[in-house]
């Protein structure tokens, strides 16, 4: 049985998919990466993706990157089980709506439970309603408020 939804590959982020993950960012709210500094850019992308403790994984739609998410996997005080953390989540405006953030977050959910992690958390903006909806329909909980100071 088809459900008449394009066919979308989950698969770990590469070093060639720099610029389409840049691209994403930015569209997520991220600052642009000027020219000058995209070679220190790319160095810390390259580092980020090549991390133990992290996992970058890009959704494709007919051979184009539409979406990403970053899942990065840390101890925590009084746990014995490492927790998955998402800090990045984006899909393009124009494929929204496809099931692509929720494949992207089922497979984060399974390469965390790889791991042995207790949770899967996120932070997100009081803005982003339609996120919302995507996190709760995947099965998680609204469990609280993120506080920062800019340095």
């Amino acid at each position: 049985m088809t459900t008449g939804r394009p066919a979308v590959t989950i698969r770990l982020a590469e070093p060639g998919d720099f610029e389409a993950i840049t691209r994403l960012l930015e569209e997520l709210g991220r600052p642009a990466v000027p020219a000058e500094a995209e070679a220190a850019a790319r160095a810390v992308y390259l580092r980020h993706i090549q991390r133990p403790d992290t996992a970058s994984l890009v959704a494709e739609l007919d051979g184009r990157i539409v979406g990403f998410m970053s899942l990065e996997f840390r101890d925590r005080l009084n746990h014995l089980r490492p927790q998955a953390w998402i800090p990045d989540l984006i899909v393009t405006a124009s494929a929204r709506g496809l099931g692509i953030g929720k494949a992207l977050l089922q497979r984060g959910f399974e390469l965390a439970r790889e791991r042995n992690c207790w949770s899967v958390t996120l932070e997100s903006g009081y803005h982003r309603q339609v996120a919302h909806e995507l996190y709760r329909s995947a099965g998680m909980r609204d469990e609280g408020l993120y506080f920062r100071i800019y340095m």
